[in-house]
């Protein structure tokens, strides 16, 4: 029985610590329930680490990592296309037009994913190819 126990504690902080569970709970300091670290180990429904403590701790499973980001792929496609019709443009110019052309799908960090891995820089206008 000792032995099963360790099994499960062990297999449950490895789960934690791949991301594959969500911790929370309400925190001493504050009262708001926040996220708790994947490195803070805990087998009950209050977790201490030096002077943090959380109450209530909830355990959920975490969202499945998605196989692939289409809506990336959608990005750099548009990236593409817009700099073979157009050329470099401005970074601004290019998130705006991405925003009213993409619609519900554009967000900043896959737009900034996107521009980084075409481009290979995240801030400034793009370097020109002579």
């Amino acid at each position: 029985m000792r032995r099963l126990a360790e099994a499960l504690i062990e297999d449950f902080r490895r789960l934690c610590a791949a991301g594959a569970l969500n911790t929370s709970g309400i925190f001493e300091n504050t009262g708001l329930r926040q996220p708790i670290p994947a490195t803070i180990e805990f087998a009950s429904d209050r977790v201490a680490s030096g002077a943090l403590a959380w109450l209530a701790v909830t355990v959920e499973a975490a969202d499945p990592p998605a196989a692939g980001d289409d809506a990336g792929d959608i990005f750099r496609a548009w990236l593409q296309k817009r700099r073979g019709e157009r050329g470099d443009e401005v970074k601004k110019a290019l998130e705006a037009a991405a925003q009213k052309e993409l619609g519900q799908t554009f967000t900043v960090r896959r737009f900034n994913a996107a521009y980084s891995a075409l481009y290979g820089h995240k801030r400034g206008r793009p370097k020109t190819n002579k």
